[in-house]
């Protein structure tokens, strides 16, 4: 435009000054004078008025406020009835059947006593064996094994019955505890589950009674307590190591 504007002053002030002058020459430096004057008068009108709308690249931001995504529920899902635990230094929560009973409390676990001869432990605790599920799954299989059976000898003669991955996320090992020269069996299920930070959570779950084998609804049971295990604090506050087995005594008694 600017362009555009000088030009046709030019063309003017060349008109003029020969329509002066009649066939002569223009003088080039009354031209150039001129010319000067006149785009010093135009230099204002080149400039972008309000009404050029520059393209903009960028992308458009929204101002309306998002709307929350994340409803916290006040307690896990569970079945009717269930009932909540809260670990007595606050590391753990936890869902738990009716029928069962607060046997002993400690500093990052519980046990509950069950029907028809059952007894759970469920704690939170530090062991820097249990690694991520996928990493060193035969290992810590193996080292879990031994450590759970340790406890055992030589008072029980000890069967590995199975071990293997729980839901992708944890580890499960089940042996079968007999006392010799006698009637005494145990059928015992260890669930541990990594948390990071060299914590686990250990589920470990015994059914006593040589008939009295873990069903398929103990092990559904044990999957929805799971469900609502919930971690917390495990950064701020001491965990104490990963619970010993101190149940020889409630093996040993009477059926």
């Amino acid at each position: 435009m600017k362009r555009v504007l000088v030009s046709a002053a030019v063309v003017c002030i060349v008109l003029v000054l020969s329509a002066c002058g009649g066939k002569a020459t223009p003088d080039p430096t009354a031209v150039a004078q001129a010319v000067a004057a006149t785009l010093t008068a135009l230099v204002p009108m080149a400039t972008p008025t309000s009404t050029d709308t520059p393209i903009s690249t960028s992308v458009p931001v929204s101002t309306a406020l998002p709307s929350a995504t994340f409803t916290p529920t006040a307690t896990p899902s569970s079945p009717p009835g269930w009932k909540e635990y809260e670990d007595i230094i606050g590391l753990f929560t936890v869902m738990y059947p009716p029928d069962w009973y607060v046997e002993k409390m400690r500093e990052g676990s519980v046990s509950f006593v069950l029907p028809k001869s059952g007894y759970v432990t469920v704690a939170i605790g530090k062991d820097p064996y249990i690694e991520t599920v996928g990493m060193n799954n035969e290992r810590v299989l193996n080292y879990l094994i031994a450590h759970l059976m340790e406890p055992f000898t030589p008072e029980f003669d000890l069967a590995l019955d199975d071990k293997g991955i729980w839901k992708d996320r944890g580890y499960f090992i089940r042996f079968t505890l007999q006392k010799p020269r006698s009637h005494t069996v145990a059928h015992v299920l260890d669930i541990t589950t990594p948390l990071g930070s060299d914590c686990c959570a250990i589920v470990m779950f015994f059914r006593k009674g040589k008939l009295n084998e873990i069903t398929n609804k103990d092990t559904n049971t044990l999957g929805i307590l799971l469900s609502t295990l919930r971690a917390r604090h495990l950064q701020s506050v001491p965990v104490p190591p990963a619970p010993a087995i101190e149940l020889l005594d409630w093996i040993s008694g009477d059926v």
